[in-house]
């Protein structure tokens, strides 16, 4: 026969388990079962009949336990399912809503950056403009500094020739009125010349009138005194007086020329 050790460790875990035990300690069909009770050992002597009912019973009860805690498992491993799906249902839409969250951050970003772009792009535009419409203001600042210093330039060129102009006008007019002066003065002094040369043609023609009526007063005079016989030495002193009169005056006629002539050739070396 066999012996069995029936033993429940705890109230919340039902262990059971036998172990064959060799021998006859107890005698032939002898049963010792243990139990947790007041914490001491007791021995029951149970039948062989008995030992199977209980077994049997054990075995059933065992079973429904079994099913029970099977039952128990599979409900709460459903439940266990339905909580875990319902919490991956909860961490899908908390996914989605996070997934949507970022998608309208994302699109904010976006929009953000969209927005950044255009300003930029504005920004951009406008000083594009704005240094073009600079660069436009000083070319044409540089194109007017150009041309008021074109007009300046012209107008002092001008002013010069102008100057220049006049100056060689005044100079002209100048040389011309000298020239007039000068032919004036020529023809002035020619035409003194041509009168002091009528003049001394005169003077030359009445000087031998005045010789010629001194000669025929002087034969008279002659004539006369020599139809009175005497006189004849005075007559020739005064013939000597009126040649050396005559010499110094034919001399200063040649010096005045010799002026004139002189006169003449510095205006023309002047001319």
């Amino acid at each position: 026969m066999a012996l069995y050790f029936l033993y429940k460790p705890s109230a919340l875990q039902s262990i059971q388990y036998s172990r064959e035990i060799s021998g006859n300690a107890f005698g032939n069909n002898t049963c010792i079962s243990t139990s947790k009770g007041s914490g001491n050992l007791r021995l029951t002597a149970l039948s062989e009949r008995e030992i199977k009912k209980k077994k049997k019973k054990k075995k059933k009860k065992k079973k429904k336990k079994k099913k029970k805690k099977k039952k128990k498992k599979k409900k709460k491993k459903k439940k266990k399912k339905e909580e875990e799906e319902e919490e991956e249902e909860e961490e899908e839409e908390e996914e989605e809503e996070e997934e949507e969250e970022e998608e309208e951050e994302e699109e904010e970003e976006e929009e953000e950056e969209e927005e950044e772009r255009r300003r930029r792009r504005r920004r951009r535009r406008r000083r594009k403009k704005k240094k073009k419409k600079k660069k436009k203001e000083e070319e044409e600042e540089e194109k007017k500094k150009k041309r008021r210093r074109r007009r300046k330039k012209k107008k002092k060129k001008k002013k010069k020739k102008k100057k220049k102009k006049k100056k060689k006008k005044k100079k002209k007019k100048k040389k011309k009125k000298k020239k007039k002066k000068k032919k004036k003065k020529k023809k002035k002094k020619k035409k003194k010349k041509k009168k002091k040369e009528e003049e001394e043609e005169e003077e030359e023609e009445e000087e031998e009138e005045e010789e010629e009526e001194e000669e025929e007063e002087e034969e008279e005079e002659e004539e006369e005194k020599k139809k009175e016989g005497g006189g004849g030495g005075g007559g020739g002193g005064e013939e000597e007086e009126e040649e050396e009169e005559e010499e110094e005056e034919e001399e200063e006629e040649e010096e005045e020329e010799e002026e004139e002539e002189d006169e003449e050739e510095e205006e023309e070396e002047e001319e």
